[in-house]
């Protein structure tokens, strides 16, 4: 009676071989194409993330926005004097208060906005100067990237109609230019698009101690 012998022969090995090297080929293609998408995933969480923080900080300092001082006389290049306020189409500056914090008790700043290319880093730039720094008293600091990849910045204002029931005029201006001192008069409504990576985000934001200032078509763009 011929012996049966135990064990795989060598055909059947390298089946097994070729199997196990298939299903393993497998796994790895469909987890490595799992961690793509996860990384695009968070990728783009993070990017949303970043813009709503930028906007929702944006929004809290214009929520916050005063006209510091409106005698006209005390704002210039010159040491002691306070930059002008502004708002431009596609940069803004302003006063407003920094909220108390524990030991720091709440304080006036000087804000701006703007979307450039700094240090060769693109993106939403944000100025803030203590009432010392906008006095020129102490060197002013750096600005803070508040969201990087932004390339434009676009800023419309909110003006009444003649026709109180038409809908409201937007401008890239303010005040109208016609108003000498419409830079003690902060504007109430404000359109604010950003373009960051081709992709373009608009927020509505408002001030509330802004105006809403009549709208004049001779002085319209």
């Amino acid at each position: 009676m011929a012996l049966r012998r135990s064990g795989f022969t060598c055909v059947e090995l390298l089946i097994a071989a070729t199997m196990i090297s298939i299903l393993f080929v497998g796994l790895g293609t469909h987890l490595r194409g799992g961690i793509s998408v996860w990384q695009r995933a968070t990728t783009t969480v993070e990017r949303v993330q970043q813009r709503r923080v930028a906007m929702d900080q944006l929004e809290r300092d214009l929520a916050r926005a005063l006209v510091y001082d409106d005698n006209e006389g005390h704002y210039g290049l010159e040491r002691e004097q306070l930059p002008k306020p502004y708002f431009r189409p596609e940069k803004m500056a302003w006063y407003t208060i920094a909220p108390a914090r524990p030991q720091q008790p709440a304080r006036i700043q000087f804000v701006t906005y703007g979307c450039q290319d700094h240090h060769g880093t693109p993106g939403l730039w944000r100025s803030r100067w203590s009432m010392a720094e906008a006095r020129q008293v102490v060197a002013r600091p750096e600005p803070e990237l508040i969201l990087p990849g932004c390339t434009t910045l676009s800023l419309r204002y909110a003006y009444l109609p003649d026709d109180l029931s038409d809908p409201l005029e937007w401008r890239e201006d303010w005040p109208g230019s016609d108003d000498a001192d419409g830079w003690k008069k902060l504007p109430q409504l404000i359109l604010v698009t950003l373009t960051v990576s081709d992709q373009t985000i608009e927020r509505m934001l408002s001030i509330p101690h802004g105006v809403l200032e009549p709208f004049e078509s001779s002085g319209a763009p």
